[in-house]
């Protein structure tokens, strides 16, 4: 099961009061929710999952938790739960953790992983956009270039998209692998799948602009002095995370992100690329 990142350092920086409003904007199976529900007496968490198979999941071992509300919605679209809710401008934290969980990754079956031969699919809910296997059908030598420089860092995407266009179709995460395998050193395999896979997934899923929408619908949650701690994994993610500190909407309390300390990591080896940052609403 997913293990929550950095939650002591999250608790204590995001300062929650025993009646305390919180938005657990990336729920998955509410690790982070669990550390603040033992704060909160008298307060109220609404979480927000958008993959369908974990939201089953959590809503049957969280039926009990009177003050915990979970919907089936994504963080870039949770502004409008929250006004229906009527906590627009009441809301105390928001939490995002960008991270991918170990349930989409090892047991949903959608293609996040590139060690398991699985449908191409990448979508994190079912009930949105295409998946992978077809949106690979049109896209273009240039548009999947593009998608492997800006999702995925890769510096030299050419020869990659260019090799993909030649072995269409490609339906299965092993397709996929075995068409990399012909054009990458293998002591450069690995790093360079994890890339590819990044670059997909972000782009199947629109992440980047979806965090500036759920940032934004933060913003709109938020009460005055309110707070936003962010978990991020990569340089992309922190880039987005970033370019709130220079908004007028903003105060950042951390100049630099914390890291998790090495302990954490130990036990926790997923938690070592992690950077969490603290947003104040002005």
């Amino acid at each position: 099961m997913h293990k929550p990142v950095m939650v002591n350092e999250i608790v204590k920086l995001t300062e929650p009061k025993k009646d305390s409003i919180i938005i657990d904007a990336t729920f998955g199976f509410g690790g982070h929710s669990k550390a603040f529900y033992e704060i909160i007496e008298n307060g109220l968490i609404i979480g927000f999952e958008k993959n369908e198979m974990t939201y089953e999941i959590v809503k049957k071992m969280f039926k009990n938790y009177s003050r915990i509300l979970i919907y089936n919605v994504g963080y870039e679209n949770m502004a409008e739960i929250i006004e229906k809710l009527g906590f627009f401008n009441k809301v105390d934290i928001v939490i995002f953790d960008l991270g991918l969980s170990s349930f989409l990754i090892e047991r949903s079956g959608l293609g996040f992983s590139y060690k398991r031969n699985e449908i191409l699919d990448m979508r994190f809910s079912q009930k949105e956009g295409k998946p992978l296997y077809q949106l690979l059908e049109t896209l273009t030598q240039k548009e999947i270039e593009r998608i492997l420089k800006n999702y995925g860092d890769i510096r030299n995407p050419y020869r990659i998209s260019q090799t993909i266009i030649d072995n269409k179709p490609i339906k299965t995460t092993k397709d996929l692998v075995n068409i990399l395998k012909k054009i990458t050193p293998r002591n450069k395999l690995d790093k360079t799948l994890k890339k590819v896979f990044q670059a997909f997934r972000i782009y199947v899923n629109d992440e980047i602009e979806n965090i500036k929408k759920g940032i934004l619908n933060a913003y709109k949650c938020l009460k005055v002095g309110g707070r936003i701690a962010v978990l991020s994994y990569h340089s992309i993610e922190d880039r987005v995370i970033k370019s709130f500190y220079r908004s007028p909407l903003f105060i950042p309390i951390l100049k630099k992100p914390l890291k998790p300390s090495d302990e954490e990591i130990i036990i926790n080896p997923r938690a070592r690329s992690a950077k969490l940052r603290i947003l104040i609403k002005k």
